[in-house]
């Protein structure tokens, strides 16, 4: 064999056995690395909220009544005082045959029982004056001695007792026209007034109480309607305010006059609040996956009501309430953390390969997380670690 052949033999051997090496020397693991480095964090409970307008009144119906047809529009101007609309009282119901009679004798009965009751005012009334005039023969003769004292004291009594039976009498009297009265109230069931409900007399006049603008109308067309009803809203558009329904859990984290960015509104900038009130009281939720939530409302105030006159009663907001900061603190991204045992740990980079550090956290939000021991700065974290990752393995950044 001739020594180029044999040179050529030796060429192919290295160049296979060095591919055989290459392809079993293990590559670095790509990844995505973030520097370590100091600024401000700030943590929030963030929940969706709604405006409302603080104050607002509502007006009911205040009788049972035909309601004539309300003419304001949500939006309106309105003034205390202005009348909202009118209400008539309604005409009583028909009565049956067999009620009608009824309702008859009951006046009838009634008249007679009024009668009998003057007469025995009058009855009364008489052996009142006789017993008066007794009485003063009584205290005549007894300057006299014409009568003995057992006798004025029985004129006295006689007297006194027709004075309070004449009281009774006359309150008898008035019973029996108050029932009089009612009786004859419940026959005009049958033959109510032909104009009921017609004259101004007979009209209610239902006003505003306050100033302010129409929120919403409730009930518009004209009709029946009962007492209690709901018929308009309103109240001041520029004085709203932010509810804000939050976990209890995060509740206890938020405190009166905290700092609220107000996101997703619908504009392009944010918008501020601050936290006025957390109500005492806290109430269950059913969540969207079918959970109880216990629940409690937090209130939120404009620093100043121009920032929020975009916003109108019942919008929908994102509020991230400001619940704690920190400033030139050490801050990695959430996703380089992983547990590692019972503590925090992270992998750096040194020299092209991983290293697994415990860590110290202190602050977290959702990006960012405060490093309070186990890292310096200006170190190389590596984000979002794989199973491919771990001590000593060798890594590029991707």
């Amino acid at each position: 064999m001739s020594p180029s052949k044999i040179l050529f033999i030796v060429v192919v051997a290295l160049a296979i056995l060095v591919a055989i090496v290459w392809a079993f020397i293990p590559k670095p693991v790509e990844v995505d690395l973030a520097t370590v480095q100091k600024g401000d964090i700030v943590v929030t409970v963030n929940e969706e909220g709604r405006t409302r307008v603080r104050e607002p009144f509502t007006i009911y119906a205040p009788l049972n009544g035909q309601m004539e047809r309300i003419d304001w529009k949500a939006g309106d101007q309105i003034e205390s005082g202005a009348q909202l609309t009118n209400m008539t009282p309604l005409a009583p119901p028909l009565l049956d045959l067999r009620s009608l009679e009824q309702a008859e004798a009951r006046v009838k009965a009634a008249q007679a029982a009024e009668k009998a009751a003057g007469a025995e005012v009058e009855r009364v009334r008489a052996s009142y004056i006789l017993a008066e005039k007794k009485l003063k023969r009584a205290r005549d003769l007894r300057n006299t001695d014409d009568i003995s004292l057992d006798g004025l004291d029985k004129a006295e009594a006689d007297a006194a007792g027709y004075a309070q039976a004449l009281k009774a009498a006359e309150f008898s009297l008035v019973v029996a026209e108050h029932e009089l009265e009612t009786a004859r109230a419940a026959l005009l069931q049958h033959r109510p007034r032909p104009e009921f409900g017609q004259s101004n007399a007979d009209r209610f006049a239902v006003t505003f109480p306050v100033d302010g603008k129409v929120l919403r109308v409730y009930r518009e067309s004209s009709g029946v309607v009962a007492a209690g009803e709901p018929l308009v809203q309103i109240g001041d558009p520029s004085a709203l305010e932010i509810v804000v329904d939050l976990l209890t859990t995060d509740a206890v984290k938020v405190s009166e006059g905290a700092e609220v960015i107000l996101v997703h509104w619908g504009g392009d900038t944010e918008l501020y609040g601050r936290v006025q009130r957390v109500e005492p009281s806290g109430f269950t939720k059913i969540s969207a996956l079918g959970i109880e939530e216990q629940r409690v409302n937090v209130i939120i105030y404009p620093p100043d009501a121009e920032g929020w006159r975009s916003l109108g009663d019942g919008y929908r907001v994102e509020a991230q309430i400001v619940v704690a900061e920190g400033y030139g603190a050490l801050l990695v991204e959430t996703s380089a953390l992983f547990r590692g045992g019972e503590r925090w740990a992270v992998f750096t980079v040194v020299d092209g390969k991983a290293k697994q550090c415990e860590v110290d956290v202190g602050l977290r939000s959702a990006r960012k997380v405060e490093i309070t021991a186990g890292l310096e700065e200006n170190a190389r974290v590596i984000l979002h670690p794989s199973d491919k990752i771990e001590a000593g393995v060798n890594v590029t950044e991707r």
